[in-house]
């Protein structure tokens, strides 16, 4: 996961996602959809489109790998700088075909004297991005010349060289993409910083008024290898005809001073393929292209862990470079600066290539098609510690091809670069800067190659090196055996053919991949962990469009380092001692002053001791050893422990110790300084009797304790036990809680004030908890209901007492939980515990709800049960209540209904009142006579009315009513009649 940006060219990256990043996201992303990384936080949702601006990177997605999530490695994101939408690096983008590009007739993009600002945005156009600022060049000039079927890019680069007027930086043309989507173009002068305000001075990092230091390692390679006194250019002629410009070393201002073998001036002439450009511009771009290669090309690789550096410098920028060791120095004094202090006369280069990493400190968002962003900084695997890698150098050296290839243009370049070979390595630890521990770093070096066809290779543009840890070979080191081994049982061990301590082949892991430019043959790789082997595979690439890419190598294997860099030496420790023991406490200090300072990869000390002062450690003098780590540093908590020294020797109160710090790796310190007794360790062998004011230190340790008080002390906050309970009290005195051991009885809380709970089993029936406000009035309280043993307890939750709004009694609120005949029940209730307002009950037979007071009924009730349910109205004082009462009769398959009540008449009659209604049918009855009976005595004589009904016939005879009475009533007919009737009747009661 790493950031390469590149002076005109794609570049690339690659982002890691968690295996836990939420579906949404991953449903989310899209090829072609953009990333922003910025320093610091961002809220993308907030900030926005902004961020195109102000990030520190914009990227185009255009790789998306789910394969490392089955192996819960997470998801890996790719893809290119914005500059792919001019064209990527195998040629696709943006095509300039004749009709189809603005301002075309036919034959590309043609122009006739046309300014230079016409051309860029021509070109421009083509491609998806926006013209953004372009600069003039210091002479102002038209140009005439046209470009087909190449990529926006290589157009706008084949133009810049065109244009070119020198080798200054006011004089060199380039093209930038910007992460909002737009184009600049102009001067190099004008597109980067040229006056430096960053200096790489090795072994001096830091600020300046001016100039920030960078720290790391630097290289320089110079060579000759693409020196050149003459250039041939190949361009476009008429119809299939090739036109050619040349250019000589003394056109552009430039000397020779290198000889052949007998002492002639060398020829060195570079052919270049470049069917974008006219006939009338190919002796022009011949001199463009000639000025890079005159003078010995440089480069310096800088390897930094100061990974950021947006705003110091970016790709493109210049800066200053000094180092006098390895010939880093401006001998003719025309670049000198004043740098912390000293006087320096640095080296003037160009940072033409910046490979750095995601970092923890970052913010990465994404954007989606529909301009929806999301927030990916939760889910990304940082690279916290990995190094950033700067390559400078003068202009002369490209990392990326800007010529097409030669030899049979038109047709395409069918060489492939053959295999580099891997040479000598070497390899060294050091202590990182980033967080302290040993780190290794390996040199390797490597073979140009030539093509696979045996000729020589003369389109190099750059090696890619891969390399990942070899984590099923492990050389012998403590430190990864036990890591292997870790978080396995032993019968997962079994299950995986491994046993403790054997190494157990893990998942190979991603190739990290880096590039180098053509024409370096070396390259230093740090942060890699000691003792680990790698796995290193190279291959070069050409210059074709596409690029040629050669075979990777066979893998080659080297072992980084071991650690062995022993921890620094331990400062002396503390030591008490009685006859037999030896008590050892350390501080985790070094030898140079400090506690807590010892290297971070400490695992234990071992504690040697000897009778002699000056004593030397050996296996004889070891005591044991002491476990010690990151953790003790960190928390700062002191290693201590006791050694018992074997029967026969002197008393322990005459012996030195010394210490040995053992790191993971297993190297050793050199011993500290001895140390001797200066406590007395006390022990139960010498101890039968002890009286003590207090005991200031250590544990107590015993079945049975005996005292009168324990106390963790005597005034202000703090835990109480006495024989009368346990109590607990605030910093003022407070008590806080209490448990009294001469009742069953629990507070917690503030005694005397609100806000606290009691829970008492002393004096109540049932167990309580009371709850307080904050007034301590009134409270609250829970309690145990007993109904009967066959029933159980259940539980009461009360409201403290309060004023009815009805008749300013005393009530409260409770409700009971039990199982029957009480079941559930809500109610308000007097001081008494007789009903004083709403009451409602719950059975598993049934349900009621009334109003009542005093333990009577005094307003409506509803009830329900399985078989009835009644809706009334009973107020205390009434002569009689009012009711619907409707019943099941099982036999009858039935169910009955009365209303109950009183109902004033309408209009200027004196009201009558209804007592009661209700009706039914007599079935199946013959003859001329009938008696009905109630069956059961009214409180009045009811006034009946009664319809007879004919259940076979319509014919119906005369009836009429014969009795009255509070019991039933009577019928008769006029004439006899045999077939089967029915009587419907209606019945009121009046008073």
């Amino acid at each position: 996961m790493a950031i390469t940006e590149t002076i005109m060219s794609p570049g690339s990256w690659s982002v890691t996602l968690s295996p836990d990043t939420p579906r949404t996201i991953l449903d989310a992303l899209q090829y072609f959809q953009h990333i922003v990384i910025s320093t610091g936080r961002h809220n993308p949702q907030l900030e926005g489109s902004s961020l195109f601006t102000s990030g520190r990177f914009t990227g185009v997605i255009t790789g998306l790998d789910f394969s490392s999530k089955k192996a819960n490695q997470g998801i890996i994101l790719s893809g290119d700088t914005m500059a792919t939408w001019l064209g990527n690096g195998s040629g696709v983008g943006p095509v300039i075909e004749g009709n189809n590009t603005p301002g075309s007739s036919g034959n590309g993009a043609q122009f006739t004297s046309a300014a230079y600002s016409t051309v860029v945005n021509t070109l421009v156009g083509v491609s998806s991005l926006k013209v953004g600022t372009i600069y003039s060049m210091p002479t102002s000039a038209t140009y005439t010349g046209g470009f087909i079927w190449t990529t926006v890019a290589k157009a706008l680069t084949s133009f810049a060289t065109q244009i070119t007027q020198g080798a200054l930086p006011t004089q060199i043309a380039e093209w930038r993409a910007n992460g909002n989507a737009t184009v600049d173009f102009g001067p190099v002068a004008s597109l980067y910083r040229t006056s430096p305000i960053t200096a790489i001075v090795p072994n001096n990092p830091g600020m300046d008024m001016s100039i920030r230091g960078l720290d790391g390692v630097a290289e320089l390679i110079e060579d000759v290898k693409d020196y050149t006194t003459r250039t041939v250019v190949l361009a476009s002629g008429s119809g299939a005809a090739t036109a050619v410009g040349a250019a000589n070393i003394g056109d552009v201002g430039g000397t020779n001073p290198y000889t052949d073998f007998y002492g002639n001036p060398i020829v060195m002439t570079r052919t270049i393929s470049a069917s974008g450009v006219s006939s009338v511009n190919a002796t022009v771009s011949a001199q463009a292209a000639l000025i890079p290669y005159t003078t010995p090309a440089d480069q310096v690789r800088l390897s930094s862990t100061e990974y950021d550096i947006k705003g110091d410098l970016v790709c493109g920028d210049y800066v200053w470079l000094y180092d006098p060791d390895a010939g880093f120095i401006d001998t003719s004094g025309a670049n000198e600066i004043v740098f912390r202090g000293e006087r320096i006369n640095p080296t003037k280069q160009r940072v033409i290539q910046v490979n750095w990493p995601v970092t923890s400190d970052m913010t990465v968002a994404y954007r989606d098609q529909h301009g929806n962003w999301y927030d990916l900084t939760d889910y990304v695997q940082f690279e916290d510690g990995t190094a950033t890698n700067l390559t400078v150098g003068g202009y002369n050296r490209n990392l990326v091809s800007t010529s097409e290839p030669t030899a049979g243009r038109p047709n395409p370049d069918t060489t492939i670069p053959g295999v580099p070979v891997f040479g000598a390595h070497s390899t060294t630890v050091y202590q990182s800067s980033s967080d302290g521990r040993t780190r290794a770093q390996i040199q390797i070096n490597w073979s140009t190659p030539s093509n696979t066809d045996g000729t020589t290779m003369i389109d190099l543009d750059h090696y890619e090196i891969q390399y990942r840890p070899d984590l099923g070979i492990f050389a012998t080191n403590p430190s990864y055996n036990a890591l292997q081994s870790a978080g396995y049982t032993y019968n997962a061990l079994n299950a995986l053919g491994g046993t403790y301590k054997q190494l157990i082949p893990q998942a190979v892991s991603n190739w990290k991949v880096t590039f180098v430019a053509g024409g370096v043959n070396t390259l230093l790789i740090q942060e890699l962990t000691p003792g680990v082997n790698y796995d290193f595979q190279i291959r070069a690439v050409d210059t074709a469009n596409p690029p040629n890419n050669g075979a990777w190598s066979a893998t080659t294997t080297i072992q980084a380092s071991a650690d062995t860099i022993p921890p620094p030496t331990p400062d002396a420790p503390t030591v008490a001692t009685n006859m037999a023991s030896v008590q050892v406490t350390w501080d985790c200090g070094t030898s140079d002053g400090g506690t807590f300072t010892q290297a971070v990869d400490l695992h234990h000390v071992e504690v040697h001791g000897s009778y002699d002062p000056l004593f030397t450690p050996s296996n004889a003098t070891k005591l044991g050893n002491l476990p010690a780590n990151i953790g003790n540093i960190t928390g700062q908590i002191p290693v201590v422990g006791s050694f018992t020294i074997p029967p026969g020797q002197p008393p322990a109160q005459a012996m030195f110790i010394r210490l040995i710090a053992v790191d993971e790796a297993g190297n050793k310190s050199n011993p500290s300084v001895s140390a001797g007794s200066t406590a007395t360790l006390w022990s139960n062998a010498y101890i039968t009797d002890l009286t003590v004011s207090k005991l200031t230190a250590g544990t107590v340790t015993a079945s049975i304790i005996m005292a009168g008080q324990i106390t963790t002390g005597l005034t202000g906050q703090r835990v109480l036990m006495d024989s009368t309970g346990f109590h607990a009290y605030d910093s003022s005195g407070n008590l806080t809680f209490d448990v009294n051991s001469n009742s069953a009885v629990i507070t917690l809380g503030k005694t005397g004030q609100g806000n606290k709970i009691t829970i008492d089993m002393s004096t109540q029936v049932y167990p309580t908890i009371y709850l307080w406000d904050q007034t301590g009035t009134g409270p609250a309280f829970i309690n145990a209901v007993e109904f009967g043993a066959s029933v159980g307890a259940g539980i009461g939750i009360n409201t403290a007492e309060y004023t009815s709004s009805f008749d300013s009694s005393q009530v409260g609120q409770r409700i009971y939980l039990s199982g029957p005949p009480i079941g559930g029940v809500f109610q308000v209730i007097d001081i008494n515990q007789a009903i004083h307002g709403g009451s409602f009950s719950v059975t598993d037979s049934g349900a009621t709800m009334i109003v009542g007071k005093h333990g009577a009924q005094d307003g409506g009730e509803i009830s329900m049960s399985r078989t009835s349910a009644l809706y009334g109205l009973f107020p205390s004082g009434a002569t009689h209540g009012g009711q619907l009462l409707m019943n099941y009769n099982s036999g009858a398959g039935d169910v009955s209904w009365e209303l109950d009540g009183y109902r004033a008449n309408a209009g200027s009659v004196a009201p009558q009142r209804q007592e009661a209604e209700w009706g039914g049918e007599i079935g199946s009855i013959s003859g001329t006579g009938l008696t009905w009976s109630y069956g059961t005595t009214m409180f009045s004589t009811p006034t009946p009315v009664a319809v007879p009904r004919d259940i076979n016939t319509t014919t119906i005879p005369a009836w009429m009513m014969t009795t009255s009475s509070t019991t039933g009533f009577g019928l008769i007919a006029n004439a006899s009649y045999t077939g089967l009737f029915s009587v419907m009747f209606w019945a009121f009661r009046w008073r």
